[in-house]
């Protein structure tokens, strides 16, 4: 696998991130001459000394073999040292462990970045596969914001989710951190309670925090103690839950609100919680009550559909809108301000 072995022991080497960013994106199933002729082609650009690259790597229904028609591209990154942002999208991919390798080697070819966003949905990845991936994630000391999503990956066990969640701890100049990983039935609580106990080493740094676990078996008490951890987070601004499908109830949002109101740097804060059947009008009260003791949260969002959760209980949530200014403020079936 040309590429992949040359970049395990370079240094990292800093970016003016006070340049300005431009995108390249490349999406290998629509470019007619590949992926890797469509990246020579950018090279020019890409070199130009007054950017910094947002370098945007997408394989969706791909029906060509990674490792076969990109393994020479971490030597090409190599030959770029103005990648400042990395996205990688796999998306409906069937992908073997030596794919894997090369997405590895991707990774560790772009040492120096400040924000990654990785995204595998709907794909074949293997155990094996994703610990190829976390060792390029290893990799990525400069990293100050990061997005895992790992969604509707049937092949994964709970080990590769908490190697996923991990590898993040060592990845200590982090300000932003989001974990996806809904859609997937093996996705338990100790996965989401891995994720609390890593939010942990961030409580002097996090800015903003995703965390996305639709339809998994997460339960309250993993959430219980989650609650603890985030409220911790004394630098959080932003907070983004998305709970849909979950089997939790009333003392899950309890928790959480509560927490949630000591944050006093908190500024957005996103509640989905839809298809959560369980949940009542006491947690409509909850919001409510976070909404009028939290008021440095001027951008707000929540979905309660399909809940046991009344009408009036909703319409009370939206009400609170009316009795500050917000920037953003929406409660799913009832409106938006």
């Amino acid at each position: 696998m040309e590429g992949a072995n040359q970049t395990n022991d370079l240094p990292s080497i800093p970016i003016n991130l006070s340049l300005p960013l431009k995108e390249f994106k490349f999406v290998a199933s629509t470019l007619k001459d590949g992926l890797i002729q469509a990246f020579d082609n950018e090279i020019p650009k890409m070199s130009m000394p007054d950017i910094r690259i947002h370098l945007n790597l997408v394989w969706e229904d791909y029906r060509g073999v990674i490792n076969d028609q990109c393994s020479v591209l971490p030597g090409k990154i190599l030959q770029l040292n103005n990648i400042s942002d990395l996205t990688i999208e796999i998306l409906t991919l069937e992908i073997s462990d030596e794919d894997c390798a090369v997405i590895s080697a991707i990774l560790q070819a772009c040492k120096s970045i400040s924000t990654l966003n990785f995204v595998a949905y709907g794909t074949t990845i293997t155990d094996l596969g994703v610990q190829q991936i976390v060792q390029g994630l290893g990799k990525l000391k400069s990293l100050n914001s990061i997005t895992i999503s790992f969604s509707d990956c049937k092949n994964l066990g709970e080990e590769s989710f908490n190697q996923l969640i991990t590898v993040t701890g060592s990845l200590s100049q982090l300000t932003k951190l989001g974990f996806a990983f809904y859609d997937n039935p093996n996705f338990s609580d100790k996965n989401a309670l891995k994720a609390g106990q890593i939010i942990t080493n961030f409580t002097a740094t996090i800015t903003s925090f995703v965390f996305v676990v639709d339809n998994t078996q997460v339960t309250d008490d993993a959430l219980v103690e989650i609650a603890k951890q985030i409220g911790a987070l004394t630098k959080l601004e932003s907070l983004h839950l998305f709970l849909n499908g979950l089997k939790i109830t009333d003392k899950a949002i309890s928790h959480l609100t509560e927490a949630i109101s000591s944050l006093m740097n908190l500024s957005e804060f996103s509640l989905k919680a839809s298809n959560c059947k369980k949940l009542k009008d006491q947690s409509a009260q909850c919001l409510v009550d976070l909404l009028q003791k939290r008021t440095s949260i001027t951008g707000f969002e929540t979905s309660l559909k399909k809940t046991s959760i009344s009408e009036e209980a909703k319409q009370k949530i939206f009400d609170v809108g009316s009795t500050r200014e917000f920037s953003r403020f929406k409660v799913a079936e009832v409106g938006s301000l």
